[in-house]
């Protein structure tokens, strides 16, 4: 089986994609801490940020909240861009993804705000039903208590999948990865960019061009990890 790991990342980037189209399975890690700057409540989008308002800051991402004000910005932000007929970026496909964006608020609302975490999640799933993945994304919760990051990782994959399998990492994890503590049994595969990535949130470059999503792992290359 091929597993990646991720973060609930808001409409996340192509380098996000890119993983998920060659795996079986995605772990999104739940209940993790939110920080700040990264891109869990903010997205490039056209030149700019697409930035959700977050309230309680200081929490792990199960507690955090985003305002109702904030999502009513980000949906008009994004009809104007990219949804009505007058938007920069009109694409007819993108009816569909419209309205599951917007079921999606729905089922994020708890009271006068909404939950980052299940909005992040929810956003994925229905981007992916809508680029039409056969990748499961699998919500699980992460624990981070102590030890190394490729520990933690291992025992996240462990716990969930089985050591059995081939993990797909992003290029970072030259960074992080540590052989001594990744079981025989399981295989990593490190991602290299041909050609440089788009950060630009997926929205956009759906709308840029229909046929990009099908077009990235032309752009990817895997390659075995040794360290």
């Amino acid at each position: 089986m091929l597993v990646s790991v991720h973060q609930p990342h808001f409409m996340p980037w192509s380098g996000f994609w890119a993983k998920a189209m060659a795996s079986d399975v995605m772990l999104i890690m739940t209940n993790t801490q939110y920080v700040k700057g990264e891109y869990l409540n903010r997205v490039p989008l056209l030149n700019s940020w697409l930035t959700l308002e977050v309230i309680n800051a200081n929490a792990p991402m199960s507690e955090v909240r985003v305002s109702a004000l904030s999502i009513q910005r980000m949906l008009k932000t994004l009809s104007m861009n990219v949804f009505t007929k007058k938007a920069k970026l009109r694409n007819p496909r993108l009816i569909d993804l419209e309205q599951r964006i917007h079921v999606v608020v729905d089922y994020a609302q708890e009271g006068d705000s909404y939950m980052l975490e299940i909005l992040n999640i929810l956003l994925i799933r229905e981007i992916g039903r809508h680029l039409k993945l056969a990748c499961t994304f699998m919500p699980a919760v992460y624990d981070t208590r102590g030890e190394t990051t490729t520990e933690r990782l291992v025992r996240f994959i462990e716990q969930n999948i089985g050591p059995a399998c081939t993990y797909m990492s992003g290029a970072g994890g030259l960074n992080y990865l540590q052989a001594e503590y990744i079981p025989q049994e399981m295989k990593v595969m490190i991602q290299d960019w041909l050609t440089p990535p788009d950060k630009n949130s997926i929205v956009q470059l759906i709308a840029q061009d229909s046929e990009y999503p099908t077009r990235l792992p032309e752009q990817v290359v895997w390659k075995p990890f040794t360290q």
